[in-house]
């Protein structure tokens, strides 16, 4: 990925596989940190794990570092993660894919709903709206607007920003179908806060 950056000037930011509850995470995170667009890693562990002793360790050696940590979970895991972030005040996290609203019903939206309210009231946590197509592959603005709003009511503009899941969306739409999708649902909000969710609050948190 650094060798592509460095030929063609993208991509500008580099989110790397890391074991954060490895023995050796100080010395994974310090080859990974040879290579200057490294930002962060994605976790992938969700439940009590999040609480584990060890990927508090891990978690540590990340923030010494100046890096990011990115949240895969859905809503079942969004209490451990709070309690995570709390623990970590100094760590930036970002939940990825809206906290990945996997169904439909009233019930489950309402859990998930509550699971963005908690996390979204620490201030190092971030949302990112990607990847909504993976759960509904038929689709359409009117189906995910009240997905997208839900997050920015929970996180407020200045900590939701959108983004895709590249390459997987092209199983379900295209680039500019997606970006055209946000800017629609955001059409009423102020200038200013459509350049922080479509630009600015990702440009700022992984530094691009």
């Amino acid at each position: 990925m650094q060798r592509l950056a460095d030929r063609h000037g993208f991509p500008h930011a580099i989110i790397a596989k890391c074991d954060l509850t490895a023995p050796d995470v100080a010395t994974q995170l310090d080859r990974h940190g040879e290579y200057r667009n490294l930002r962060g890693v994605r976790g992938v562990a969700s439940g009590a794990a999040l609480r584990s002793a060890e990927l508090g360790r891990g978690i540590t050696a990340l923030t010494r570092r100046g890096l990011l940590y990115e949240l895969q979970i859905t809503h079942e895991s969004m209490g451990y993660a709070s309690a995570v972030a709390r623990r970590h005040p100094a760590t930036t996290f970002v939940l990825e894919h809206a906290g990945l609203p996997l169904r439909a019903d009233p019930g489950y939206l309402g859990l998930w709903r509550s699971g963005l309210r908690e996390l979204g009231r620490l201030p190092n946590v971030l949302a990112k709206v990607s990847g909504l197509g993976m759960a509904r592959h038929d689709w359409s603005i009117g189906s995910v607007r009240g997905l997208v709003l839900a997050v920015i009511d929970a996180f407020g503009t200045e900590r939701t920003f959108f983004g895709s899941n590249w390459p997987v969306d092209r199983l379900y739409s295209d680039y500019g179908a997606i970006v055209g999708a946000h800017r629609a649902i955001v059409h009423d909000f102020t200038t200013a806060e459509q350049e922080r969710l479509l630009h600015l609050n990702a440009r700022q948190h992984y530094r691009l």
